[in-house]
């Protein structure tokens, strides 16, 4: 049983630079920014006066007078840099390659799709996550929550994260099966959904995807449509749309008859349309 919620939320953050994502973060959430990449390959062997190993400091953003910051950081942003700077010169570093698993000189067909995966790929996803005082050392990898979120990755026009939650969501789906629990379950899931618009609309967001397993965190999407479409071709169980499911008899007959049948939802979709503004 679950005890946490995995969540897709469509945002309108500008996205066309790490510096542009961290202002708006730190201005929205309250909350001071260190943004920057990680390099945990050997592309900082280029200029080991300029890069190092692990997590290297673009700039930060202090909005308010505390002492903590958290990290704002993007992938495969040192690759695509160096590219920009020095262009095929790249490939000519015998440091960068010697340690991979590779040929060199390097192969046309090689440099080839290194440009295609690296060079001429979005600049996603960020990731965003609470940082030890000693910035000087590698990102941990242990999720710690920021303002309720957990491991919170954010694409060009989506983000995902993980919300912990005080009532297990599959005991909600329950709830709202049984006809004598029905009203508590509806009422939790009022509470929490009035609770989270609050935090969606801190990132300019609406339409959200709640789920409880974990296949979806096993892929990228690009962008938000191209989330929706898999998810309808991936999911075993059904999809519910909230404001369907409390408002039409049919949906929620369904619903009730696949709850009982021990069918839980792996997905629901809410665009929050039905909640009072």
């Amino acid at each position: 049983m679950i005890k946490d919620l995995n969540i897709f939320l469509k945002h309108n953050l500008d996205t066309s630079s790490i510096k542009n994502v961290a202002i708006e973060l730190a201005n929205r959430l309250d909350l001071n920014i260190i943004y920057g990449f990680i390099d945990s390959s050997t592309f900082w062997k280029y200029d080991e006066s300029k890069y190092k190993y692990g997590f290297n400091i673009e700039g930060q953003i202090k909005v308010n007078d505390s002492d903590e910051f958290v990290t704002l950081t993007i992938e495969n942003y040192l690759q695509k840099k160096l590219y920009q700077e020095v262009g095929n010169e790249i490939f000519d570093c015998k440091e960068i390659w010697e340690s991979k698993d590779v040929a060199f000189p390097l192969s046309e067909e090689f440099k080839q799709k290194f440009i295609e995966d690296y060079i001429l790929k979005v600049d996603c996803p960020f990731e965003f996550n609470l940082l030890y005082e000693n910035y000087d050392i590698d990102i941990p990898s242990v999720y710690i929550p920021i303002k309720d979120f957990y491991g919170i990755s954010i694409q060009k026009d989506y983000l995902s994260f993980r919300l912990n939650l005080i009532d297990n969501w599959d005991i909600i789906s329950l709830q709202l099966s049984n006809e004598k629990e029905f009203v508590a379950g509806l009422d939790k899931l009022k509470k929490f959904r009035n609770s989270y618009k609050e935090k969606a609309s801190l990132f300019g967001g609406a339409d959200t995807c709640y789920y409880a397993s974990q296949w979806l965190l096993m892929y990228e999407f690009d962008n938000f449509k191209d989330f929706e479409i898999n998810l309808k071709k991936s999911t075993n169980n059904s999809i519910y749309t909230f404001s369907e499911l409390l408002t039409n008899k049919e949906s929620f007959s369904e619903f009730q008859k696949n709850i009982n049948n021990g069918i839980l939802p792996d997905v629901y979709i809410d665009d929050l349309k039905d909640l009072e503004n």
